[in-house]
């Protein structure tokens, strides 16, 4: 029996114990035991549930009492997880030194909680002392598209430049290229 189940059976036991003239102590662990056909009739009887007067009908316990969807406490849940913002990609960005600064010459915009300040979470310890603060940012998702298709062709022509042994060295550090280029095989399992 499910706890909203179970609030309502109590709910219908109290009223039928105050419709029998009985005592019923509310919150006390000690009750007046029904009759065997009173037992039946609150066993067999259907349990609608029960609401706040939420136009949607939701069972107590789901939604508080500003509307936002109730989550009990110790259910797993991801402490970095945030709603979608519609049109924006959305990254965490740590604040070490130079890393904020890069991001809002990206393009990037802090997001903003319900009172206009920057959404953070301290996410580790930071270098000298105190904690390692994280602010989550938003890039306009035409601009983040915009960027993955200039990494994939650039990504591209090296590997471009490294089978055609054209890569120079001072493009990328620690890469050895043979000038008669190197030879890829693809293999595709089917």
């Amino acid at each position: 029996m499910s706890v909203s189940e179970r609030l309502a059976a109590e709910q219908a036991d109290a009223l039928r114990a105050a419709d029998a003239d009985r005592r019923l102590k509310v919150g006390s662990r000690t009750r007046v035991p029904l009759a065997e056909d009173e037992m039946d009739e609150l066993q067999a009887a259907p349990v609608a549930p029960a609401s706040r007067g939420r136009d949607d009908g939701a069972p107590v316990g789901h939604f508080l009492e500003n509307g936002e969807e109730r989550v009990p406490f110790g259910d797993a849940e991801l402490s970095m997880a945030w709603p979608e913002i519609p049109g924006f990609r959305l990254y965490w960005f740590n604040d070490v030194p130079g890393r904020l600064l890069r991001a809002k010459r990206a393009g990037y915009e802090h997001v903003e909680d319900g009172h206009g300040k920057p959404v953070s979470l301290v996410v580790g310890k930071g270098e000298k002392s105190g904690g390692l603060i994280a602010y989550l940012m938003k890039l306009p998702i035409e601009w983040y598209e915009d960027d993955l298709r200039r990494k994939n062709n650039l990504e591209a022509e090296k590997i471009e430049q490294i089978k055609a042994g054209k890569l120079v060295s001072a493009q990328v550090e620690n890469v050895y290229v043979p000038g008669q280029g190197i030879k890829v095989k693809v293999a595709r399992r089917g």
